[in-house]
């Protein structure tokens, strides 16, 4: 019975993850594009490896780097299968794995807390392709790998509510470090638990002959277990980004961090200006995003209801889970520093139905329970179904959707990339371009030559050309239009603000191309002191 059961939990693996595969493969090489927030990705683990100056650092300080990492293993077969990185490949790979790794996971922790086969398929298929998670498990973002990791921390978090083993919460403590090392998220869900296991520690019956000492020390040994790989992690990035970058918190204030970019667009969205007028808004906005996710977490509420826990700890876990990434989402929103989109909602989807094993096995009335499971299943599948059609409501993945089509900007922008990548190719197959890779990454995935670019991570010849540019360093310089709306980042940019549209003294305009991007050919050495100085007042 035991190896049958194996048996179809590696089938549940195997199955989600060659659906994933496949429809990730038509929209990457069959259609051409993926999420440009994906391609990133792909292009940080890329340049860790076939950059000019290949080096671990090159991987970025901005995203957190487990996926990236992984990425880097994929693209070790870069020179024999070329779109692993051209059309982002790689990523694909890694987010199929791990959404095939979550329906593993689903069917096992149905298997623990011995659920019926029939309805662990149930929940495994219901979850696995649900349009939303569907989605994201093939194109190749950091968010199915996050899921599959925080996932993995609840349901073992819930086998240690039943044995209280140290084993599970071990592994709970490991699923939340790792899942720090994919998103900052993670932090919220640690929280979560932590509460949760302050909440067992001072409320379980079995505890009732234990001293106010005892309990103290069983909680703060409970705790360290679950929080010190977590909060280590967090120590260790804020280090890394220190010894490397100069700077500890880089990752969250520099130019290139999501808080500055999220600023940015934010200021340029009246919709959230509008939002942030005041803290009833601001939640009221979030309670409405909220509420596409939150059949499962009603489900789970009614199970209480019915089997006359509704006051109990288990109400008070749920609810915890369901909030912790949200609030997150309020203070961020506050800050004016996220532009809240449709998707960082969707973690509390997971959340609750990585609870639903646990629910069932503690249910009295199990088989109305199973039935309200599998109803709250459906139902967010047809809502989320609904609110892909919606570009008010989640813009950022019509946009995907719209590639289907091949047409919306993602689509537009990586076969623009692509063309102009070719362009360049042709005319200048070998000579040393200089642009800012945040921004550029395309281009340079797509290159049949990648180490005639120097990026941001080539950190001596980038830094010297910006100090001093010169044709000894670079031959030609690759800019976006800085004064169009999505503002791409660049270096370049900053430092040179007229570059793009006046060009400077030594720099003189090579090819446009279609007033997105410039090429511009550096034409002799010169001291820039002075230029920078006027270029910098001009600014003011």
């Amino acid at each position: 019975m035991k190896a049958l059961q194996k048996g179809i939990s590696w089938f549940m693996f195997f199955l989600v993850f060659a659906v994933e595969f496949a429809l990730g493969y038509y929209m990457a090489i069959c259609l051409g594009f993926i999420h440009s927030d994906a391609l990133s990705r792909v292009a940080n683990a890329f340049f860790v490896l076939y950059s000019r100056q290949p080096h671990l650092g090159a991987i970025g300080f901005i995203w957190n780097p487990l996926p990236s990492f992984l990425e880097v293993i994929v693209l070790t077969l870069y020179p024999i299968f070329k779109t692993l990185a051209t059309h982002g490949l790689a990523g694909v790979i890694v987010s199929s794995f791990f959404a095939g790794l979550s329906a593993k996971l689903i069917y096992d922790a149905g298997t623990h807390f011995k659920l019926s086969t029939f309805l662990k398929i149930v929940l495994v298929l219901l979850y696995c392709f649900n349009p939303f998670i569907l989605l994201f498990g093939a194109d190749g973002m950091s968010d199915i790998p996050f899921i599959y990791f925080i996932m993995y921390a609840t349901v073992h978090f819930t086998i240690w509510l039943r044995e209280y083993g140290p084993g599970s919460l071990i592994k709970c403590a490991f699923a939340l470090a790792l899942a720090f090392w994919v998103r900052y998220e993670a932090a919220m869900v640690g929280g979560a638990i932590a509460v949760c296991i302050l909440l067992i520690m001072w409320n379980k019956r079995s505890n009732d002959q234990l001293t106010f000492k005892e309990r103290y020390f069983k909680t703060e040994a409970s705790s360290i277990i679950a929080l010190t790989p977590l909060a280590f992690s967090g120590i260790l990035w804020v280090f890394f980004n220190y010894i490397i970058m100069g700077n500890p918190l880089y990752f969250l204030n520099s130019e290139y961090s999501n808080t500055a970019q999220s600023q940015t667009l934010a200021e340029t969205s009246a919709q959230i200006q509008n939002v942030r007028s005041s803290l009833f808004t601001i939640m009221y906005y979030i309670g409405k995003k909220m509420a596409w996710f939150s059949a499962p977490y009603l489900t789970l509420i009614i199970i209480h209801l019915i089997n006359g826990k509704l006051f109990s700890k288990d109400t008070i876990r749920a609810t915890a889970l369901f909030l912790c990434i949200p609030s997150l989402q309020v203070l961020l929103l506050f800050k004016g520093s996220s532009m809240v989109f449709f998707r960082y909602f969707m973690y509390i989807f997971p959340l609750m139905v990585a609870l639903m094993p646990y629910t069932l096995f503690r249910a009295a009335w199990k088989k109305l329970s199973a039935l309200l499971c599998i109803a709250s299943l459906i139902v967010t599948g047809v809502m989320l179904s609904y609110a892909l059609s919606k570009p008010n409501l989640a813009g950022d993945e019509y946009n995907v959707l719209l590639g289907f089509q091949r047409q919306g900007y993602y689509y537009q922008r990586q076969v623009d990339d692509r063309a102009i990548s070719a362009w360049i190719d042709e005319h200048l197959p070998n000579n040393s371009i200089i642009t800012d890779s945040s921004s550029s990454y395309g281009f340079i995935l797509s290159s049949s030559n990648p180490k005639k670019y120097i990026i941001n991570s080539d950190n001596a010849l980038f830094n010297a050309f910006l100090d001093n540019p010169s044709p000894d360093t670079a031959e030609y310089a690759l800019v976006p239009n800085n004064l169009l709306s999505n503002n791409l980042p660049s270096k370049l940019n900053d430092k040179y603000f007229k570059l793009y549209n006046e060009g400077m003294p030594w720099a003189e305009l090579y090819h446009d191309f279609n007033n997105e991007w410039r090429l511009y050919k550096i034409i002799k050495p010169q001291n820039v002191e002075s230029s920078q100085q006027k270029d910098f007042h001009d600014q003011q």
